[in-house]
C-alpha cells in the first residue's frame, strides 16, 4: 500500500516540477522567447514559458520545509521582472508557515486541481482500445500532427495562443513520449507522458469535439499505462480539475486522489 503522505507528495511534486522545467528549458533553447527561464527556489521551480502559458508558474516550492521572506521575494521577482503575475501551484503538504507568509504578501486563491496517482505492477496488462480506435506512439517527425490535434481539442476553433511554441518544444525532451489516437485514417486525440525515475507523468490529453464519448481518452490512458509498465515504472500520476470527465476516466482505471492543490496568484499594480 502507498500512503498519501509527505514522501509521496514530494515525489509527485518533484516530478511535476521537472516535467514543466524540461519543457521550458527546451523552449529556451529555441530562443523563441528570450525571457524563458527556470529558477530553483525553496526546493521547487519557478518557470517562465511565455506570457499566459500554463507552464508559467512555480511548482514544488515549500516541500522541503520553511520558506523565508527572502525566498518569496526571489519568487515574486522572477515573475515581476518578466511582467507576469506570480503564479504558484501549492501542495497541501507544503510547510504551513509558507502558506501563512503567502497570504500576508497578497497571494490569492484562483482555483484547485487534484493530483492523482496509481501504483503499477510488473506484468500488469491493460485493455486494448475499442475496435474502431488505434493508438500509435509518435516519432519526433510527427510533432506537427500531434500538436495540431491537441490544440484543436483544447481551443475548439479559437486561434491558438502565442505560447504554443513551448508545447512544440516538448518534443525535444528526451523523457517525453507522445501518442495519437486514430479512428480510421483520421487522428482524433493526442496526449503525452514523461518517464523518469520509475514514475510516469501523464499530461496533455485532448480530443477533437466530434470524437468525444467514444472511449478514446480511456484508450490513451491504457496505452500510456501499458508503456509505463513496460518501462519499469512503479507509479503513474496525472493532474485534473475536480469532477471532470478526465478525472472520472482516470479513477475508473485505478487512479486515486493523493491531494488537492491550490493555484495562487499575485498581480502587480
Amino acid at each position: 500500500m502507498i500512503f498519501t503522505d509527505l514522501t509521496l507528495a514530494r515525489r509527485l511534486e518533484a516530478a511535476d516540477a521537472t516535467t514543466g522545467a524540461e519543457f521550458v528549458n527546451a523552449f529556451a533553447r529555441l530562443k523563441t522567447d528570450r525571457r524563458a527561464a527556470v529558477e530553483s527556489i525553496a526546493g521547487g521551480r519557478a518557470m517562465y514559458g511565455g506570457a499566459g502559458s500554463p507552464l508559467t508558474q512555480a511548482v514544488g516550492v515549500g516541500m522541503g520545509g520553511a520558506v523565508d521572506d527572502l525566498e518569496i521575494e526571489r519568487l515574486e521577482a522572477f515573475f515581476r521582472d518578466r511582467a507576469e503575475p506570480a503564479r504558484l501551484v501549492l501542495c497541501p503538504h507544503a510547510d504551513a508557515s509558507f502558506v501563512e507568509r503567502l497570504g500576508r504578501r497578497g497571494f490569492r486563491l484562483v482555483e484547485f486541481e487534484d493530483m492523482l496517482f496509481r501504483p503499477l505492477v510488473h506484468g500488469e496488462t491493460f485493455d486494448p482500445p475499442p475496435g474502431e480506435v488505434a493508438i500509435r506512439r509518435m516519432e519526433p517527425r510527427d510533432a506537427e500532427t500531434c500538436l495540431r490535434i491537441v490544440l484543436a481539442g483544447f481551443f475548439e476553433g479559437d486561434a491558438p495562443p502565442p505560447f504554443v511554441e513551448v508545447f512544440r518544444a516538448g518534443f525535444d525532451v528526451e523523457a517525453n513520449e507522445f501518442f495519437l489516437a486514430w479512428i480510421g485514417d483520421e487522428p482524433v486525440s493526442g496526449c503525452g507522458m514523461a518517464i523518469r525515475d520509475g514514475l510516469a507523468s501523464l499530461f496533455g490529453t485532448s480530443t477533437l469535439p466530434a470524437h468525444r464519448n467514444r472511449g478514446v481518452q480511456t484508450a490513451l490512458l491504457n496505452a500510456r499505462l501499458a508503456r509505463a509498465v513496460a518501462a519499469g515504472c512503479d507509479l503513474a500520476t496525472i493532474s485534473t480539475k475536480a469532477g471532470t470527465t478526465s478525472q472520472r476516466n482516470a479513477e475508473r482505471l485505478g487512479f486515486q486522489v493523493a491531494y488537492t492543490r491550490a493555484s495562487l496568484i499575485k498581480e502587480w499594480s
